[in-house]
Order: C-alpha cells, then structure tokens, then sequence
C-alpha cells in the first residue's frame, strides 16, 4: 500500500471508493490464500465450485468479460432504428392489431420455481473465489514448469525450508516437517509433494480448464 503512494503508482486512481476497498480485499485473501495450511478447505471449496458450474450447465467463460457488459452504452445511442417515433399513428395501429395471448394460456403457466441465490449471480463475488484459489495455484506451480526450471527452484524452496529447520533448532523449537536436513532430502519431499499435493489439485483445476492441463509436464519430473 505503501507504493501505491508514490507519484506515478496509484493503479487505483479514478477508481471509486467501494471499488478501492474491493481491490483491498481480494488481494489480501488472495495473498492469504498461499497459506498451505488452508489448502485441504481450498481444494474442497474448488470441488464444490465446479460441481455447482457442472450442475448448472454453465462454462467459466461465461463469467468473462462480454460485449453485454456494454449495453447500457448501447442503449444511450441517439440513431435507435427499432424504435418507432412515439407518434407515429402507423405505429399505434400495428400495436393495436397484434394478438394477445389468452388469458387461459397465461394462467396455465407456472410460476418459475424459486431457488437459492448462488455466487454465479454476480462476476463479482466469482472473481472474490476464483482470484485467491488461482494465486494458491500459481504458487504451488512449480512442479508444473519443465525440469530445468522446475530443479532450480525445488532446490532454492528446500535451502529455504533447511535454513528455517536450522533456526528453529538454534531456538529450542520443535523442528517443522520437512525442515530438517538430517531427515529430509529433496526427491523424497518432492515426489511425495507433486503425488499428495499437486497432482490431485491440478486434477481439480482440470474439470474446468481441460485445454491448461499442465499434468504430463509434473508427472514427467516426479520421474
């Protein structure tokens, strides 16, 4: 926040206040979203987000930006060529002419059935859900990248991990898993990282964007 304060920086500028601390939000519980510790409730609430998209015969596309977004200018152009003038009496007879439905077949017609609200009624509240889940995955992608990049930072993540095992032994504190060089090394970590993590989240995210499976890739490197 402190950079958005610098001249030139504000990427916020001319935004309003409400979309302000919108942005504020969702980039906090994005940022949240890479605690590992919240990953299991991650990969629930991905399931039970695709289920529901797959229940109602929706596709994620239809949440993206559409040239409806723009009809409210489209509304306002001054040359409308499906309006007739207000008084034009040619128009008034053909309104009087067209039939009207029934009255019985009205009545015949059930009301629609009512149901719950669902995010899906607002590209809002699914950018809220969707955004902190796709920078989660973003962080855990690494074993998705080719074996040459993917070495270079498995190896930078375990020095990291051995470094805080180090520190906390220094400290007295119970050594956290997979941060003591004594007992860990790096292909143990992570095959069993890209088999219990990876791989079955990388699934989820594959029943709803098929063509972005980055499977064969990470499969390769567990190899």
């Amino acid at each position: 926040w402190e950079v958005l304060k610098r001249p030139g920086c504000n990427i916020l500028e001319g935004r309003s206040l409400v979309e302000r601390r919108r942005f504020r939000f969702i980039l906090i519980e994005a940022i949240l979203a890479t605690d590992m510790s919240k990953h299991k409730r991650q990969q629930d609430m991905l399931t039970e987000l695709i289920d529901a998209l797959n229940e109602a015969g929706v596709q994620l596309e239809m949440w993206g930006p559409t040239d409806s977004d723009d009809d409210n200018n489209d509304n306002d152009n001054d040359g409308n060529d499906n309006e007739d003038p207000p008084d034009d009496p040619d128009n008034n007879l053909q309104q009087s002419k067209r039939p009207s439905s029934p009255p019985s077949q009205i009545e015949q017609q059930p009301p629609p059935p009512p149901r719950e609200p669902s995010v899906f009624d607002n590209k809002q509240e699914l950018a809220a859900v969707l955004i902190p889940l796709a920078v989660h995955t973003a962080d855990l992608s690494n074993p998705s990248k080719p074996l040459r990049l993917y070495r270079k930072w498995a190896d930078c993540v375990m020095k990291e991990f051995w470094m805080q095992g180090d520190r906390e032994k220094e400290c007295g504190l119970p050594v956290t898993q997979v941060c003591d060089r004594t007992k860990t090394d790096l292909p143990t970590c992570q095959t069993g990282f890209i088999n219990h993590v990876i791989k079955p989240w990388f699934e989820i995210w594959t029943r709803l964007l098929p063509e972005k499976f980055a499977g064969p890739l990470f499969l390769k490197n567990v190899n």
